[in-house]
């Protein structure tokens, strides 16, 4: 993952609702895509996508420990799960 896509599209000053990622970016806490959303993204929610099965655990562990860089990120646990966000809402 590398920064020189994000640096040019600015989109931390588009105050995005919901971002939703793919796993990569928060694979580790160390990952790099952790510094890109932060820095170039900065969405109010996170919902992370395309989590293989059985490894559920292993990315909600990553969303605890970064949890003060990165406080709204949810994974869905369940095929079909659903979850509702007020639009609009942004810290």
């Amino acid at each position: 993952m590398d920064d020189a896509e994000y640096i040019n599209i600015n989109l931390k000053d588009e105050k995005i609702d919901i971002a939703f990622l793919e796993r990569l970016f928060l694979y580790h806490v160390t990952a790099k895509g952790i510094e890109i959303i932060n820095n170039y993204l900065k969405p109010a929610n996170i919902i992370l996508m395309h989590i293989e099965p059985g490894k559920t655990r292993k990315y909600k562990d990553v969303a605890v420990q970064i949890a003060d860089i990165l406080p709204d990120i949810y994974i869905f646990e369940k095929p079909m799960e659903n979850k509702t966000y007020n639009i609009g809402v942004h810290p």
